[in-house]
């Protein structure tokens, strides 16, 4: 029963990491809108290719490693 807090910190953790790098490392955070639908049409977009970018990167990272 102690540990539940951090469990759920720990899942909070990965949503505060993705934030942090969409805005410093793939530059999301310029970006403005004006109507909600934008809103949630603009965090659907960064959502989706960030997951694309970081799946294409494990998957680069897993062919180089396995073809030295």
């Amino acid at each position: 029963m102690k540990y539940i807090p951090l469990l759920l910190y720990s899942l909070r953790w990965n949503i505060e990491t993705s934030y942090y790098e969409q805005k410093t490392f793939w530059s999301f955070c310029n970006y403005m809108v004006r109507s909600c639908k934008g809103i949630e049409m603009l965090v659907n977009l960064i959502n989706i290719s960030y997951c694309a970018m970081t799946k294409a990167l494990k998957q680069l990272i897993h062919q180089q490693v396995y073809h030295l």
